[in-house]
């Protein structure tokens, strides 16, 4: 029968015996086992006990057969490993600021990155971590409130177990753990009370957890997820001692210089706790991956040094391609940031028309309608531009943009654009290159290659410009170009790079023509100069050519914004223009990854310590509560009485002195003592005798300043 349903044959029903010590033997057999055969028999002792919450026998039969699955988990998998929390525990430090609290379980990669580990073996992965406060350092878990959730976003969220639950008195599924898919990080800020819901007030105890917890997905584990110990902590929220000054604030950050180098990478410093700033210089860095566990060999990875004391904080950081999806790392009250780049393209410019160089220059792109595609900014445009003046890019007033040719879904969109135009895996071949598109009379070589093995010259010219060297042509080479027909047919003879009558989705209307569809295409020598493209039309000519030229861009176009009519019957002859003017030069500027000869430095704030300033806060000694009235909300119970002297320096001697001039206590603050700026006093006399209701003086003597100060209370009993 089943005891804790109730059904079938079980002690006490019907005529069956009294509830009683029942003893049952199980046996498997028989074995038949030769001379010098060995047999392993495992055996499991299972036991439940009854709930502390509230039960009886029948639910330790519900407890005890929860654990029989877990041991039947643990057969099944062959011992390979007992479930277990993530391990080592969350390393929770913490700060203390007047009306805030700083948790921070992040400050050592060591420890976070081994409790952050998955266990292969069993299926257990690290998910997150639980911040917890707690009525009392001895509280339990049962008793604790949850403050926030930082878990991996990978949709998992509340995680349900079988628990017996004494007030169903039954095997429920409920939730065990909470996630959000917020993303991982290992700070918080606590700014208030959770379990009463008021602000933090200076000079109270709090208690607070940091618990990491795992999770295996497989149906068939009894527990799935598991959850580190609570360490709790007790904090006082308060402000900096006597004598300090804090530099930073929370959040605040701080400035970086890029101290060599031409990238594009990002570096984020932010101040996560003011109290632990060292004020000393720092610099990232970055080198080449030689260790393949880390990330693929050649890699740049991120480093961060101490430069005033030496010390390495940081190794070989996987850096990311934004800041927003850039890992946390903290250090020395700092919380660091290092991106990459993305690859991506970050300006589109015309340099040059028919009137010569355009100083500064002009955009090259169509940036409206929020489409994405980048602004441009210069003294021109101090605050951005998102369309070229038709007065300043061609002389004839017409104007261009770069973009991808018309297909059917094309939206107009930069994010479009760039689908088509690298194919999302050239980046390797653009990125960190700068390109120009040349429109002159020496034109060049053009390949046919998608419509047959035509060869024509066009009046342009592809050339990568080197890195972040848009002045300096000793490393430009001439480019392949590769074009195809958007209306027209090469082997009908078309072979004419000219504006077609269809209409592009990168502007409203139907007034917007592009050019044919251009590739950029690498030569096989990439020397500086023309060899390369030189060898292409040698090879051309002779019929050699074998196209494997490497495509660096594809599918590019140069629209004709508002430049006419696509549906008159006149087109091309009612164009402002049908083709940018020769000298036009468009630039392309790519991303430019962090390297190796990229530095960051910056300077973190300071924490001041200054014995004047000390003298000064003598004046904010103050007692608290006054006045006393038989008790206050931070006292635990009845036998608990006190006062807190407050913003005291770590040597100090407290007099307590009645209206009639007698010392009724002296006190003597240490340093060492774990106290802080806070003192107590529990209210009795030098007799442990409690003092009288009334007026109090109390004389303190601060010898390490040289200062000494004043305080009245008020104190009224208990009855």
């Amino acid at each position: 029968g089943d005891p804790f349903l109730q059904t079938g044959d079980i002690d006490a029903f019907g005529d069956n015996f009294a509830p009683g010590d029942r003893r049952l033997n199980l046996c498997s057999g028989p074995f038949n086992m030769a001379p010098g055969d060995t047999q392993e028999v495992v055996v499991a002792l299972i036991g439940g006990i009854i709930p502390e919450t509230g039960g009886n026998n029948r639910n330790a039969v519900a407890q005890m057969k929860l654990n029989d699955d877990y041991a039947q988990f643990l057969y099944d998998n062959l011992f390979q490993g007992i479930p277990k929390p993530p391990a080592p525990a969350p390393a929770l430090k913490f700060s203390e600021l007047p009306d805030k609290i700083i948790l921070n379980w992040g400050s050592d990669p060591d420890i976070y990155s081994e409790t952050e580990k998955d266990d292969p073996t069993l299926g257990f992965n690290f998910e997150g971590y639980n911040i917890y406060q707690l009525p009392s350092e001895n509280a339990t878990k049962s008793q604790a409130t949850l403050v926030k959730v930082f878990d991996k976003i990978n949709f998992i969220t509340t995680i349900r177990a079988d628990k017996f639950l004494p007030e169903f008195g039954d095997i429920v599924t409920v939730p065990i753990q909470w996630g959000t898919d917020s993303g991982i990080e290992r700070y918080f800020l606590i700014e208030k009370d959770y379990i009463n819901e008021r602000p933090l007030y200076a000079g109270s105890k709090y208690y607070f957890a940091v618990t990491a917890y795992n999770y295996n997905a497989d149906p068939n584990v009894p527990e799935p997820s598991l959850e580190s110990a609570l360490n709790i902590i007790e904090v006082i929220p308060q402000p900096p001692s006597p004598g300090v000054r804090y530099e930073s604030e929370y959040n605040s950050t701080v400035t970086i210089e890029h101290h060599v180098g031409n990238s594009d990478g990002q570096v984020s410093v932010t101040v996560i706790d003011p109290a632990r700033v060292t004020g000393n210089n720092y610099e990232i860095f970055f080198s080449e991956n030689t260790d393949s566990t880390i990330a693929p060999p050649g890699e740049i990875l991120w480093n961060m040094r101490n430069r005033t004391s030496g010390d390495t904080i940081f190794s070989q950081q996987i850096q990311a391609f934004s800041l927003d999806d850039a890992e946390e790392e903290i250090a020395d009250g700092l919380l660091i940031k290092v991106a990459g780049p993305s690859f991506d393209f970050k300006e589109f410019s015309c340099v040059a028309n028919a009137a010569g160089p355009i100083v500064p220059p002009e955009i090259g792109c169509f940036a409206f309608r929020s489409n994405g595609f980048p602004f441009l900014f210069n003294d021109q445009y101090p605050e951005g531009t998102d369309r070229p003046d038709r007065s300043r890019q061609q002389t004839n007033g017409s104007a261009w943009g770069f973009h991808t040719g018309m297909t059917g879904s094309n939206d107009g969109t930069y994010a479009y654009m760039l689908t088509r135009v690298t194919r999302s895996d050239n980046w390797e071949r653009i990125v960190p290159y700068d390109f120009e598109f040349r429109f002159n009379s020496n034109g060049s070589l053009a390949a046919w290659a998608f419509e047959s093995d035509y060869f024509a010259y066009v009046p342009f010219e592809l050339w990568n410009i080197g890195i972040n060297t848009p002045d300096d042509d000793s490393d430009d080479y001439k480019m392949i170009p590769w074009v195809l027909n958007d209306v027209g047919d090469a082997t009908q003879g078309d072979t004419t790079y000219n504006i077609n009558p269809t209409d592009h989705a990168v502007s409203g209307g139907d007034n917007d023509p592009y050019m044919d569809w251009v590739y950029w295409r690498n030569p096989t020598d990439t020397s500086p100069g023309t060899a390369g493209y030189d060898q292409f039309v040698a090879d051309a000519q002779a019929g050699t050519y074998d196209y494997n030229s490497p495509e660096v861009m594809a599918r590019t176009v140069w629209v004709n914004w508002n430049g006419g009519d696509v549906n008159d019957p006149t087109f091309p002859a009612n164009l402002d223009a049908t083709i940018p003017e020769e000298s036009t030069v468009f630039r392309i500027i790519s991303t430019k990854p962090n390297t190796t000869e990229d530095i960051f430095r910056f300077t973190a704030p300071r924490v001041i310590t200054d014995l004047d300033l000390a003298r000064l806060d003598v004046e904010k000694i103050k007692v608290f509560p006054n006045p006393y009235y038989a008790y206050h909300s931070q006292e635990s119970d009845r036998d608990e009485r006190f006062i807190t002297f407050t913003h005291l320096p770590d040597r100090a001697t407290i007099r307590i002195i009645n209206l009639a001039g007698g010392q009724v206590r002296k006190l003597e603050k240490i340093p060492g003592d774990g106290s802080g700026q806070f003192f107590k006093w529990n209210l009795n006399n030098d007799s442990g005798l409690p003092v009288a209701s009334g007026f109090y003086i109390a004389f303190i003597e601060m010898p390490d300043l040289d200062k000494t100060k004043t305080v009245k209370f008020f104190i009224l009993q208990r009855k």
